[in-house]
C-alpha cells in the first residue's frame, strides 16, 4: 500500500502539475493575448490620434489656403476698384477735354464764319467802290464832256453875237 499511495500521490502530484501547467499556460496565453490587445489598442488609439492630428492640420491648411484665396480675391477686387475708379475719372477728364475742345472749335468756327463774312462784306464794299468809282468817272467824263460842249456852244454863241472868232478876237 505504500507504493500504491506513493504512485496515487505521484499521480495526484502530476495531476496538479499538470494542471497547473495549464493554468500556468492559459494565463500566460491570456496575459499575453491581454498585452497584445492592450498594445494594439494603444496602437490604434496613437493612429487615431496621428489621424486625427493629420486631419486637423489639414484643415488647418486648407483654412489657410481658404484665408489666401479670400485675401488674393479680396486685393484683386480693390485693385479692380480702384482701376475702374481711375478709368471713371480719366473718362470724365477726357470729356471734360473732348468738351473745351468742341466749345473752341464752335468759337472758331464763328470767328471763321464772321471772317468769312466780314471777307465778304470788304469784297462787296470793294466791288461797290469799283462801281461807284467807275460810274463816277463815268458820270466826270460825262460831265466834262457837257462841260466841253457848253463851253463850245457858249463859245460859238459868243462868236455869234460878238461877230468876231475866238482868233480874230485874240488879234485884235
Amino acid at each position: 500500500m505504500t507504493v500504491e499511495i506513493i504512485v496515487g500521490i505521484l499521480e495526484a502530484v502530476a495531476a496538479v502539475g499538470l494542471i497547473a501547467f495549464f493554468i500556468w499556460v492559459f494565463k500566460t496565453k491570456s496575459a499575453a493575448s491581454v498585452l497584445k490587445a492592450e498594445a494594439e489598442l494603444e496602437a490604434r488609439k496613437t493612429a487615431e490620434a496621428a489621424r486625427m492630428a493629420a486631419e486637423a492640420e489639414v484643415r488647418k491648411a486648407e483654412a489657410a489656403a481658404q484665408k489666401a484665396e479670400l485675401d488674393a480675391k479680396e486685393r484683386l477686387l480693390k485693385a479692380r476698384e480702384a482701376m475702374e475708379q481711375e478709368t471713371a475719372r480719366r473718362r470724365a477728364e477726357l470729356t471734360d477735354i473732348e468738351k473745351r475742345i468742341l466749345q473752341k472749335e464752335e468759337t472758331l468756327d464763328k470767328k471763321l464764319a464772321n471772317l468769312e463774312k466780314r471777307d465778304q462784306e470788304s469784297e462787296n464794299r470793294a466791288r461797290n467802290l469799283d462801281k461807284r468809282e467807275a460810274r463816277v468817272e463815268e458820270v466826270e467824263a460825262e460831265a466834262a464832256k457837257a462841260a466841253e460842249d457848253l463851253v463850245a456852244a457858249q463859245r460859238r454863241k459868243l462868236e455869234q453875237i460878238a461877230g468876231l472868232t475866238a482868233e480874230d478876237a485874240k488879234k485884235g
